[in-house]
């Protein structure tokens, strides 16, 4: 099981701790707006602390003096915010629609291994953990954001999915 990713944005990281002691239905909502703030995030815009809370939780704070998060950041982290607030939430598979991926089965979608998939996640590929039970977590991703990331990065799968460390004269070699 892969470690829960950590945000590497400061006022991301800041925003995973103080939502961490919401109540289970609220931070469900938190995780519908981040899947819908995935998509729309332009990585070449820069982003303020403010408006981005507001978008993952509808309240708007009164920061004086807001920290810029540049987007492609802020995509990169959004991943790490999910599966910290669904830490939290305690996501069991009944939390999850039947609609959805596992590592295993995107790797094999994509036919890439599981660790380019875990670097997916950094280009704005967004997770969530489950809870199994028993100390057993799954990582999950929701088919809506599966599709967004397939449309997005479509060349990037396809070249990823030709990728050979041995040439076939090689393997004849061998």
């Amino acid at each position: 099981m892969p470690a829960v990713s950590k945000a590497r944005t400061p006022a991301i990281a800041q925003l995973a701790r103080e939502l961490g002691y919401a109540s289970k239905p609220t931070l469900i909502r938190h995780l519908e707006r981040i899947d819908e703030l995935g998509p729309q995030i332009d990585p070449e815009l820069v982003y303020p602390q403010d408006w981005i809370v507001f978008r993952v939780t509808g309240y708007r704070p009164d920061i004086t003096q807001p920290e810029m998060v540049p987007g492609e950041a802020l995509r990169s982290d959004l991943s790490p915010l999910a599966e910290s607030i669904s830490e939290a939430a305690g996501l069991t598979p009944d939390d999850i629609p039947e609609a959805h991926e596992t590592i295993d089965s995107l790797a094999q979608r994509w036919g890439v291994s599981r660790k380019t998939i875990e670097r997916y996640r950094r280009l704005g590929l967004i997770a969530r953990r489950v809870d199994l039970g028993s100390g057993r977590r799954k990582v999950v991703f929701l088919s809506p954001a599966v599709e967004w990331f397939e449309t997005m990065h479509r060349d990037r799968l396809g070249r990823a999915a030709r990728f050979e460390r041995i040439t076939p004269g090689e393997l004849a070699r061998f």
